[in-house]
């Protein structure tokens, strides 16, 4: 009964996001709330299954939680109305990349492929891999998940890099096609997107990645048709129609990836994908029941990145695994407890309504400064921190995997890249129209 009154709950929260935010299904609250209410909808499907029953107290935590994120964000929103009164420009130009350079980049990216393939290759062999090219991945994922395993600097590097390209070359796509400023020849802008996102997967021996490259240019799509049409609502069914098909794109390369990891089955891949997206909330509830006591070390299970930094620097020499303990339900066991676990484990409840209140007003405040600016740039950046929100009703990862050296790395190589494929060719074009006339 209590999961049945959950989901009555998150779709009341649902209406009530929706109406404070004058129907935006963008907003951060409406967002996050249409996750939980995701998960909550597996979970209520698979509930004999899996054979759990929430308590109330699990109930009153997630919807107060939601609720304390939705009035950081309606704080937010005063502050940005206060900061921000003039309405921004609206430019639709075409965003054009030298077709020589984008060549180039493409032949650049297929050496960093090369040279993920070969080190994950040779990674395979370590793990007893005598079977060739076919049995790769499986062996090497193996090894990944070896206790004290870390990629090479220059690997990390190349996946920093190629990413940031990705993300340059799609948003430069993207943007050409919904403002309808595309030509036939920006079809090459998608190779350095499908090389960034295989190198992706060679490289880190996972599939879970796909789901950050998809939360990046469905934001980016959905805030660019918002852009377009001044950001009135957009069109509920249309919204529908672009996440239905990013969703059959995951599945896609979710078999895809596991197949070439020698890990899918057919017959199972419809409770796999529940198993992913709805065993969260049961396990919630679990960890709430069992009144596990709060980390001694602050930040245990969600600064690693910061902990990272400080044992580099021996400041600290705490050690940590990011992986949480598996729980069972029936037999089938998970490991993900959604992102309100972690913030109790390691801040306490009271911690818990505080981080969720800032973090209301980190994204309540950024989505509004995107609305107020004429340039792409933060649009760009709000989409890449999208993926913490679209994953937080199944697993941390704002401060887990956001609050790290790899982000700075990737600000910083989407720079340079920005700047070497868009910023330094527009100045040369320029400086030769002048000297011509």
């Amino acid at each position: 009964m209590s999961s049945y009154v959950l989901l009555a709950a998150l779709c009341l929260l649902l209406i009530i996001a929706l109406i404070i935010s004058r129907k935006d299904i963008l907003s951060p609250f409406a967002v996050s709330t249409i996750m939980f209410l995701i998960s909550t909808g597996v979970a209520v499907v698979y509930m004999s299954k899996w054979q759990f029953s929430l308590s109330y107290v699990t109930v009153f935590i997630i919807i107060s939680a939601l609720l304390i994120f939705g009035a950081g964000e309606v704080f937010s929103k005063k502050v940005c109305r206060c900061l921000f009164k003039k309405e921004p420009e609206i430019r639709l130009d075409r965003v054009e990349i030298p077709t020589g350079l984008t060549i180039v980049i493409i032949l650049l990216m297929c050496v960093f492929l090369l040279y993920a393939f070969r080190t994950i290759y040779v990674l395979s062999v370590q793990g007893g891999n005598a079977e060739g090219y076919g049995a790769m991945m499986t062996y090497a994922r193996r090894m990944t998940l070896q206790e004290g395993y870390s990629r090479s600097r220059g690997l990390n590097h190349i996946l920093v890099f190629s990413k940031a390209l990705s993300y340059i070359f799609g948003w430069a796509a993207l943007h050409n096609f919904v403002y309808r400023r595309f030509k036939k020849t920006d079809c090459l802008y998608a190779v350095p997107v499908v090389l960034g996102f295989g190198i992706y997967a060679v490289g880190t021996v996972t599939r879970g990645f796909a789901i950050e490259w998809i939360a990046y240019y469905l934001m980016l799509y959905l805030l660019m048709c918002s852009k377009k049409n001044r950001w009135k609502s957009i069109n509920i069914w249309k919204i529908a129609l672009v996440g239905g098909g990013a969703l059959a794109l995951f599945l896609v390369l979710f078999i895809f990836l596991g197949m070439a990891a020698n890990r899918f089955n057919l017959a199972s891949i419809v409770d796999t994908i529940a198993f992913y997206t709805g065993l969260s909330i049961p396990s919630l509830d679990h960890y709430i029941a069992n009144h596990i006591p709060v980390s001694q070390i602050v930040g245990s299970e969600t600064l690693y990145g910061v902990y990272a930094v400080l044992n580099k620097l021996g400041m600290s020499d705490v050690s940590m695994n990011m992986a949480l303990e598996f729980i069972s339900f029936n037999g089938v066991e998970g490991n993900v407890f959604t992102s309100l676990r972690r913030y109790i484990n390691d801040f306490g409840y009271v911690g818990l309504y505080i981080v969720q209140f800032y973090l209301g007003v980190f994204y309540g405040f950024f989505y509004n400064f995107v609305k107020k600016q004429s340039s792409e740039g933060p649009m760009i950046v709000y989409a890449i921190f999208a993926y913490p929100l679209v994953i937080q009703a199944i697993e941390e990862k704002f401060f887990s995997a956001y609050v790290a050296v790899g982000t700075v790395n990737l600000f910083i190589y989407m720079i340079v890249s920005y700047l070497v494929v868009l910023k330094i060719p527009q100045l040369l074009k320029e400086y030769r129209q002048r000297k011509r006339a």
